[in-house]
């Protein structure tokens, strides 16, 4: 039996990664594959249909999520289809990512119909997740201050996220029960910059913790309103 001492850091880290963990990786980057040609073949026909998608307030936010899958994906890539990547990918990934924040971080600061006093949801959450997956990637490979910098853009907008939703009007719409499964987002946000300052000073320090913890209280409070949600209603029956 061979002793855990006596092997490398990457002999172990080989050792953990299971043949499901390359098959599911691989079905993953063939799903992103389509999606994204049916997207495309969608532009083709209804450009009409993608223009007003990325004029709403909601779905624009969702233009971010494919690069912020391969940004994730070059994170998880198995060590048995590549040992290291080359940080090409980070720059292919992150550039149409920055441009879109650009864009929609601009329109939420600077005013106008879409400021985020007017637009704010847990959809935006989406922009804000890929600075600090993208900051991530970049530690990894070394790259602190590009980390630095995409991590402190992310913090920015975070904060301004938690803070813009309690000014918003009683009488704004809410979020339609299809997109619901966008709160987790609340959870990723947080628990993703906790690990991302990890890997840039290479310790779990105070601004990790504080991250965390951010990360467990959002879960808990969904939690609760979760069991809220799907508990039977009272009976209003007089006895």
């Amino acid at each position: 039996v061979p002793v855990a001492g006596n092997c490398d850091e990457d002999e172990d880290s080989d050792n953990l990664i299971l043949p499901e963990d390359k098959i599911l990786w691989s079905l993953t980057v063939c799903t992103l594959i389509s999606v994204f040609f049916i997207y495309l073949l969608k532009s083709w026909y209804h450009w009409e249909a993608v223009k007003r998608e990325f004029s709403h307030p909601v779905r624009v936010n969702f233009f971010c999520t494919p690069w912020v899958t391969c940004l994730i994906l070059t994170i998880a890539v198995p060590p048995m289809i590549a040992k290291s990547v080359h940080p090409f990918f980070w720059c292919i990934f992150m550039a149409p990512l920055f441009a879109l924040e650009l864009k929609i971080y601009g329109q939420w600061i600077f005013g106008g119909p879409k400021r985020l006093s007017k637009v704010a949801n847990p959809a935006t959450h989406l922009c804000v997740v890929g600075n600090f997956v993208g900051s991530l990637l970049a530690a990894r490979m070394g790259w602190k201050e590009p980390a630095k910098f995409f991590w402190a853009v992310g913090l920015v907008h975070y904060i301004l996220l938690l803070v813009t939703p309690y000014q918003r009007l009683p009488t704004k719409k809410t979020l339609p029960k299809e997109l619901h499964p966008v709160y987790f987002l609340f959870i990723s946000v947080p628990a993703t910059a906790s690990w991302a300052w990890e890997t840039i000073l290479g310790e779990f320090d105070t601004m990790s913790r504080i991250s965390y913890s951010i990360a467990l209280f959002f879960y808990a409070s969904l939690i609760f309103i979760l069991r809220e949600q799907i508990a039977p209603p009272e009976s209003t029956e007089n006895l």
